[in-house]
């Protein structure tokens, strides 16, 4: 389970990095982006399950799940 938790650490860092490169709107930003959210949600998960306070790894989903949420948005209800 370590393992998965780097291997998902090291999506994570390099479908964000991903997601910057490319402009906003492009079709690979906004692939990036969605890969470097749920390889993020899997890294969390692996990461409260080794924690003994998973409060890092909750608080990861939130804020990201927050951000999702917000993207997802139409542009107008901002």
């Amino acid at each position: 389970m370590l393992l998965f938790h780097i291997i998902a650490g090291s999506f994570v860092l390099l479908f964000g990095i991903g997601a910057l490169i490319f402009s906003k709107g492009e079709k690979l930003h906004r692939y990036s982006g969605n890969l470097f959210y749920f390889s993020l949600l899997l890294m969390a998960g692996s990461g409260a399950y080794f924690a003994d306070d998973p409060t890092i790894a909750i608080s990861s989903v939130y804020f990201a799940s927050t951000a999702w949420v917000i993207v997802l948005m139409p542009e107008k209800k901002i």
